[in-house]
């Protein structure tokens, strides 16, 4: 995969209520961009299981929130990027705090190892105001170069909003400590994209999954398995 930035944003909101417009940002009217229809289907799917935690309302009126957005290579659609994009802008113009998690590989043949393109940062990410700029090389964002855990609980943040790539990999990993540490965590499925895999698994044979299945079961363990609540990015902005 040909990965054009990693990143993690984490933003704040000092309260609840509706975010400031973002203007034309990069979503174009101020508004996230419609899911795909197999993310819409998904969403459709899962709207039978409940979190066994109490899960944050619709539009994420908490106290304070914070978003992470993981990887976003050039093979993810352009819509998935706008849809990050109108996340980013919504935090950045109601003036709450963003940090920016950034995965720098240590294997030199990643493209996300510090030193390739891979690891640069998307350009609506890059110009975002970041509060706080993590480095990590593993899958959650809690085991960086800075505790986050213990910033979030200093800025007395309790819930999260989480997006980007790839949904089975950081998003999930990151979500479900999350969870594990008491967060509320809410996951806008359509701020997300993972890509296909196949492998061979040991008494399994090969198995290879979509991206759109791969995407149906982290939506599903995080959700049904009580670690986070699935919702839209039109739900965030709505807040």
């Amino acid at each position: 995969v040909d990965i054009l930035g990693s990143l993690q944003c984490c933003v704040r909101r000092a309260g609840g209520g509706r975010f400031a417009a973002p203007g034309t940002g990069k979503s174009g009217n101020g508004s996230a961009p419609a899911e795909s229809p197999e993310v819409s289907r998904i969403l459709t799917a899962l709207s039978r299981y409940s979190s066994t935690r109490e899960a944050p309302a619709a539009g994420i009126a908490a106290a304070a929130a914070t978003l992470l957005c993981s990887a976003s290579p050039r093979t993810a659609p352009p819509r998935t990027h706008a849809i990050i994009a109108s996340l980013v802008d919504a935090w950045t113009a109601s003036g709450e705090p963003i940090v920016v998690v950034h995965h720098d590989s240590l294997s030199p043949g990643s493209p996300l190892h510090p030193g390739n393109p891979g690891n640069a940062l998307m350009d609506f990410v890059a110009v975002a105001p970041a509060a706080l700029t993590i480095a990590k090389n593993v899958n959650s964002a809690f085991y960086g170069d800075i505790d986050l855990h213990a910033w979030l609980q200093e800025q007395g943040i309790s819930s999260l909003v989480v997006c980007g790539t790839q949904t089975n990999m950081c998003v999930e990993t990151t979500s479900r400590m999350a969870g594990n540490l008491g967060y509320e965590v809410s996951l806008p499925l359509d701020a997300t994209r993972t890509f296909d895999m196949a492998t061979d698994i040991a008494g399994l044979g090969a198995v290879a999954r979509t991206a759109a299945e791969l995407m149906a079961a982290t939506a599903l363990n995080l959700q049904a398995g009580g670690f986070a609540r699935v919702v839209t990015t039109a739900e965030v902005l709505a807040g």
